[in-house]
Formats: C-alpha cells, sequence, structure tokens
C-alpha cells in the first residue's frame, strides 16, 4: 500500500465535495447511550450524558466495520485525565491516538504508520475539552480530522473489520458514535476466560527496603541520564560477573560492565561494537556452551527483529549486533538447555511485531549452540489476556519445564505453561496465585531447593504492588498453584512500578545477587541497582515476625 502527503487546501477541498454515502447508517452511541456496540473488558456506563469508561485494555468496539467504498465516521468525546497517559480511536488493530505527555496526536500499527500528517502542527486534543473527531475515506484516501480540521491522511482501500475507542489509562466519555457507509458485521471481541485464582495472597510479607547497605548501585541515574531494563551473567569462577542495560525506557543498549568480585564494585563502562546503540530494548546476557566444545556469551536485545552479539573470549570483545532471524517485543530471559545439546528461546510476540495486542508467547530451539536458530512456533496465547515476558525454568528432578508469564492486559493473575516432552508441547496456560503474580519473573534455585524469584508486583490487591519483590517457595508450589511460603519487599521507589526486570545470580556462598532497575531519589531518573541477601536472613527475619505476631 502506498501513501501520499496530501496538502491541507487538497483536504479541505475535499471536505467540501458533496458525497452520495452509501444508504447503510448506523448509531452506536447516542445521548451517551450504547446503542449498537460491543464492550471489552471493562463495563462502560451512562455518566452525565456520556458513554463512560476508563483503565487499560478496556475497549468500546462498534457492532459494524466498514466494507470496501467510501464512508464516514464520527464520535463526539471527551477524555480527561490523559496527561500522564494516552487513548486512541481504533482501527482494526492500528490506533490513531492522543498522547497526554507530549500533547501531541500519534498513530501506531503497520498501516497507519504509513501515512502522513497534514503539516507539522499536530493538533492538541485537550484534557477534558470535548472534541468531534471525523474519519472519512473517499476513494481510496482515508483523511483523519478532529473538530473539522484534517489532521492525518493515507490510503487504505481495504475493509477495516472493526472501529472503536480505547481509554488506556486515561478516561474516555462519548456522547456520541455513527457510521455512514458500506457497513459490515463486526466481529464479536473475544469472551474473557473466567477468573481461577483471587485477587489477593494470604503468605507473609517481609520487609528490608530500609536495609540500604544490601543496595549496590552499579549505574547511578541523574537528572538527565535513565538507566533501565539491566540484566546479568555470573561466569563459572563464581566471582566474574557482567552487567548490560539500556539508555532511557527500552532505548539504546551499549552500557556494558564487569566485576571481579561477585558484583560488589565494578568497572567503568566496557567497550562494545558501535552498532550495540542502534539496537533497543532490554538486552539479556546468555552462557552457552555449544555442541562443539565451545563456550559462548551472547547478548540479545531487540523489539521487532530480534538481535544478537557474541563472544568467544569470555566478555573480552563481542561481535557487532546481527539479526538472528527471530522476532519479539522483549528477547528471551533465559536460553534453557534441552535434551540433544539444544536451546529453547521463549519470548513474546505482538501485533505486527510490535508492542501491541494480542500478545503471544512464542520459542526457537538451536542445535549450534545459540548460533542460528530453528523456525518460530508459537506456544500460546490466551483470551482476552496479552501473555508476555516469559521465564523459563526446570523442575528440580529435570523432567518438566514451567514457563511464568507477565498479563499485560491485566485482567489477569500471571500465567502458567508445563511441558513434559522438552517444549514439543504445552499444557494449557492456567492463571497463578496472586502471590507469583508480576512482571519480569526471573529466579535462581537456593542450595536447600526452594526457589527465589524476582519481578515487580503487579498483583491486584497486594501491599507490595508497584514494588520491586521476591517470592520464596518451591517448584511444587508454582506447577500446584499454591501461593509459596513468603514474600519480601526489596526495594521501592517514588516512581512506582518503573522498576524490576531482574538480572538473577547464586554466588558460591549462598548470596543473591538480584539486580533492578529503579528510581533511587525523586530529582534523578532510575539507576541500575543490586540487592544482596542469604535466603537464611530471610528465614530468621521470617521466624522474628512471627514471634511478635
Amino acid at each position: 500500500m502506498t501513501t501520499r502527503l496530501l496538502t491541507l487546501t487538497a483536504l479541505l477541498s475535499l471536505a467540501a465535495v458533496t458525497h452520495a454515502w452509501a444508504d447503510d447508517q448506523a448509531t452506536f452511541v447516542a445521548d451517551g447511550a450504547a446503542k449498537a456496540v460491543y464492550s471489552q473488558g471493562a463495563s462502560w456506563q451512562t455518566v452525565d450524558g456520556a458513554l463512560t469508561c476508563g483503565g487499560c485494555d478496556n475497549f468500546l468496539y462498534a457492532t459494524k466495520g466498514l466494507g470496501k467504498g467510501d464512508f464516514k465516521v464520527q464520535a463526539r468525546l471527551t477524555i480527561t485525565n490523559l496527561a500522564k497517559s494516552a487513548a486512541s480511536f481504533v482501527l482494526d488493530k492500528e490506533n490513531f491516538g492522543f498522547e497526554g505527555a507530549s500533547g501531541k496526536v500519534f498513530v501506531g500499527g503497520r498501516l497507519l504508520e504509513r501515512g502522513q500528517f497534514v503539516d507539522g502542527d499536530q493538533v492538541v486534543v485537550e484534557d477534558g475539552k470535548t472534541f468531534i473527531l471525523d474519519i472519512v475515506r473517499q476513494k481510496k484516501e482515508v483523511t483523519i480530522s478532529i473538530d473539522g480540521k484534517p489532521i492525518y491522511c493515507l490510503e487504505w482501500p481495504g475493509v477495516i473489520e472493526r472501529i472503536g475507542l480505547r481509554p488506556w489509562r486515561s478516561t474516555m466519555a462519548v456522547e456520541s458514535f455513527t457510521a455512514t457507509g458500506n457497513l459490515v458485521d463486526a466481529p464479536k471481541p473475544v469472551e474473557p476466560v473466567a477468573r481461577t485464582q483471587a485477587d489477593g495472597y494470604t503468605i507473609p510479607v517481609l520487609d528490608i527496603t530500609d536495609q540500604t547497605d544490601r543496595q549496590v548501585v552499579i549505574a547511578r541515574g541523574t537528572k538527565d541520564v535513565y538507566q533501565g531494563h539491566p540484566d546479568t551473567l555470573l561466569m563459572p569462577d563464581g566471582r566474574t560477573m557482567f552487567a548490560a542495560w539500556t539508555l532511557n525506557h527500552g532505548g539504546a543498549c551499549g552500557p556494558l560492565k564487569k566485576s571481579t568480585d561477585g558484583g560488589l564494585t565494578w568497572s567503568e563502562l566496557l567497550p562494545v561494537p558501535e552498532n550495540w546503540k542502534t539496537i533497543r530494548n532490554c538486552p539479556t546476557l546468555h552462557r552457552v556452551v555449544g555442541p562443539d566444545g565451545v563456550e559462548r556469551l551472547i547478548v540479545m536485545a531487540g523489539n521487532g527483529a530480534m538481535h544478537q552479539s557474541i563472544s568467544l573470549d569470555q566478555g573480552k570483545t563481542f561481535t557487532p549486533m546481527k539479526p538472528n532471524g527471530l522476532h519479539c517485543v522483549v528477547v528471551p530471559m533465559n536460553l534453557m538447555p534441552l535434551a540433544g545439546d539444544r536451546l529453547l528461546a521463549v519470548y513474546h510476540r505482538g501485533h505486527g511485531d510490535r508492542d501491541r495486542p494480542p500478545l503471544e508467547i512464542w520459542q526457537s530451539i538451536s542445535e549450534d549452540g545459540g548460533q542460528t536458530w530453528l523456525p518460530e512456533t508459537k506456544v500460546y496465547g490466551y483470551p482476552a489476556g496479552n501473555p508476555c515476558e516469559p521465564w523459563v525454568v526446570r523442575s528440580p528432578d529435570g523432567k518438566q519445564l514451567a514457563i511464568l508469564s507477565r498479563e499485560n492486559a491485566r485482567r489477569y493473575n500471571s500465567l502458567l505453561v508445563t511441558s513434559d516432552d522438552e517444549a514439543k508441547t504445552w499444557s494449557k496456560p492456567v492463571e497463578l496465585p496472586a502471590a507469583l503474580t508480576g512482571d519480569r519473573h526471573h529466579g535462581v534455585y537456593l542450595p536447600d531447593g526452594r526457589l527465589v524469584i524476582c519481578f515487580r508486583d503487579t498483583a491486584h490487591k497486594s501491599p507490595t504492588r508497584g514494588d520491586f519483590v521476591a517470592w520464596v517457595g518451591t517448584y511444587d508450589d508454582i506447577v500446584n498453584l499454591r501461593e509459596g511460603q513468603y514474600r519480601v519487599r526489596l526495594m521501592t521507589s517514588p516512581k512506582k512500578f518503573d522498576l524490576g526486570y531482574p538480572g538473577m545470580e547464586l554466588l558460591p556462598d549462598g548470596t543473591v545477587v538480584a539486580t533492578t532497575y529503579i528510581q533511587l531519589k525523586p530529582d534523578e531518573k532510575n539507576s541500575v541497582v543490586s540487592v544482596r541477601f542469604k535466603i537464611e536472613e530471610f528465614d530468621a527475619l521470617l521466624a522474628k515476625q512471627q514471634k511478635s505476631e
């Protein structure tokens, strides 16, 4: 599909043309009352003459889509609580959005991003101010206008099966929503799966956020520099550790440091290939020994095309980043060894290989130590849910694999699937208990056989919601959907939820090094920080806490 930039004069001329619309007309919302809509997520309620709803992954869809030919869609609406959020009009899986932080209109999606803004002056949709959104197609040309002013255009001759509104974290109040043209029946939204787990948990919670002596700052944020999304790698000597991260949220890769004392002190930034900084989003570090007996350190990164860089000299030098043939939103947290000298990579993909719903879990296998990867296969999706950022753990007896995944629609707790045949097949996904609900799980087995898993706490009901936490329990607790033994609040932040993505290492003396990105002070951007602990310290603290209760 091609696009072209129409001049403002041409667009205004188009708008003035009298058009004989097709006979089909539909009113989806009138005077704030639902007439012919589907809702997904939270219900929409009529408040003060407007159909109103707010929150992520809540949608209001029309019961009709747009067939081939000319059409006109119009919505009269107000958006509030927009300042630190966004909202959008949805066309199929594309988004024409209103972004509060920048005050600008944006587009998202494979098709819409091929279009053009009419001029550089993108209209600001003011928080709390009612406006009229028009979307008109004449011949192949689609024009989007706000309060009569053309804002965006593209060529889109095909069918648009679904149109709707998405408030994201803001609140939308829709007074009217109509369409005229060659209307077709829109698909009904996927019905959510029934919840099976509680929103909250009952296991004890410990708190060590005041024990700052446990913390080691690897890379300090400043007023201008944001250090984010770290991962770590411990070498076989039990002392040498690498840490990699990004600059800005999901930003450029490149920062790499080394510790030779188990993460107590860190080097200056290490030299890396120049093109690392051209690759974005959440690098992960892996050490593998392939069937050829060669040790390789692999750094993976990328959003869309997955890239990787390899070191054959224990991290002294790395190759430039190159695409490895896989596609992702975030690269694999870990590479799990499989029978037959193979490696399993599990990761998530979104619509158009962008961070757009529906999110699904995918996998690939390497037979040569991570140098090349076999064709990707889908592990699972979840109706009305968005599983992402999976972490793979093997059972203590080695016979089973389990994947713990973040659920990004925020309708469910975190999700679990298992495999008893080395990732050939996987079980149906199930909800995990709230105690294990969070973003970006990553853990290690302790010397006594228990697991400690760290993540950003996103349980619906939790005293540590939005904090960096550790869960302590067993593998059997996980697969039998038990809450586990206890939780620990490791770090909290002035900026809730903008933390986690942990690197997790177990030192020979039993010390766990959990590394996160987090805002340390309100006037600083995020830093990369590790928290050090031994499980015996937590067990003693738990006993003391229970004794005092």
